[in-house]
């Protein structure tokens, strides 16, 4: 399943031509279940979970016990759960869910000034004791 947590320029849904009606904020604030939420895309095997409708909150939202218990239950039933966030260096809610995931791919985009960038990248989720496990 492809969790996409990037509650700020959400992409999934649009990429993967699925609603976002319901989604991600929907089923951590109570409005649905995952199953309602939860879209088949044209990949076999893979669904997607949309960020849902947006909310004023992000941050707060990805560090609630609600949170968890939905990337719980998605483990529970999903071989992988991939989750989309945003920029790291961006907002801080990438640091917020890379501590509740058993791995991270970090993806850049190369520029000319990268290396400081990616060095940044890394302190901050190796302080909030991130494994990485890929670059990208």
């Amino acid at each position: 399943v492809l969790l996409d947590a990037d509650l700020r320029r959400p992409r999934a849904s649009k990429i993967f031509g699925v609603s976002d009606e319901l989604g991600l904020t929907s089923c951590v604030m109570g409005s649905s279940t995952v199953a309602e939420a939860l879209k088949q895309t044209s990949i076999e095997g893979l669904s997607v979970l949309a960020s849902g409708p947006r909310v004023g909150n992000p941050s707060e939202l990805l560090v609630s016990p609600e949170f968890e218990k939905l990337l719980g239950e998605l483990r529970r039933d999903f071989e992988f759960v991939v989750i989309d966030t945003p920029p790291l260096l961006s907002v801080s809610d990438p640091a917020s869910v890379a501590p509740l995931v058993d791995a991270v791919i970090l993806t850049m985009r190369l520029r000319r000034n990268s290396r400081p960038i990616a060095e940044q990248a890394k302190h901050i989720l190796d302080s909030v004791d991130a494994r990485i496990v890929g670059i990208t």
